[in-house]
């Protein structure tokens, strides 16, 4: 199994006490279908190889100290895409499908 298959199973499994576990994702494959995909599927972080373990050590911090929320919407369960937080979105930005952010 690979590691897109392996996140796409630990999201979509609702009785897998794991489920919402942060997901650093590392890889050889950084092409940006291989991003996008891996954003689609719940990854958390992203980094691509080679990395040094100081890169290594600022991303776990990262997914420490600022969290995301994670989102449990009909077809999809991970973290929050967005980066920066806004409080009401209108307009265009407005989701339309509810969602559940869980902190």
């Amino acid at each position: 199994m690979g590691g897109l298959e392996f996140v796409e199973k630990l999201r979509s499994d609702s009785e897998n006490p794991f489920r919402l576990v942060p997901v650093i994702m590392i890889t050889a494959y950084a092409e940006m279908e291989t991003v996008a995909n891996a954003r689609d599927i719940g990854v958390t972080e992203f980094m691509s190889k080679p990395i040094t373990a100081i890169a290594l050590n600022k991303r776990i911090e990262r997914v420490f100290k600022d969290p995301r929320h994670f989102v449990v919407a009909q077809g999809f369960v991970g973290p929050d895409h967005r980066r920066s937080q806004k409080d009401e979105l209108a307009g265009a930005n407005r989701r339309e499908t509810p969602a559940t952010f869980i902190n």
